[in-house]
């Protein structure tokens, strides 16, 4: 049997930055020391508008995208779990005629990421995005993916 790699995932630190590497695209998920309010380009080793293969439809998945610390050492209850010391990293929260962009994770305290959703669609509204305006993006959209996970075991 011949072995073939199909899914390259990676970390590391590179100086003050936590880089995962992903699919031969390298993210900076956060900068050090981290404070509430920091921001950063977190997608700075690629073009904003690289495409990316999801289903054999082409996605501009990283259009928009700013990393920005939205809260810092908070308490939170995610899934079946209450944390005593989370944070919560927004990459991207875009939305207009055409697009939807919204990407978040949560990490916990000596636990690493415990959340994360991405909501990534595009729409053409059949030519006329008027025509979508009251849509919701779930109905309105031509192609993309919404991604949620929650953590549901550690140890």
């Amino acid at each position: 049997i011949d072995w073939q790699s199909v899914r390259i995932w990676t970390a590391s630190l590179r100086g003050a930055e936590a880089i995962r590497h992903e699919e031969n695209l390298d993210f900076v998920k956060m900068t050090f020391p981290l404070h509430k309010n920091d921001d950063w380009n977190g997608n700075k080793y690629f073009p904003e508008n690289i495409q990316i293969s999801i289903h054999e439809e082409l996605l501009e998945v990283y259009k928009y995208w700013h990393y920005f610390v939205e809260s810092l050492d908070k308490q939170e209850a995610v899934g079946d779990f209450s944390f005593e010391r989370t944070m919560t990293i927004e990459q991207v929260d875009e939305d207009n005629l055409l697009e939807r962009r919204f990407s978040i994770e949560k990490y916990a305290f000596g636990i690493g990421l415990v959340f994360k959703e991405q909501v990534i669609l595009d729409s053409q509204c059949s030519g006329n995005p008027i025509d979508c305006i009251d849509m919701s993006w779930e109905d309105k959209a031509d192609k993309g993916f919404i991604l949620r996970q929650t953590i549901i075991s550690y140890e």
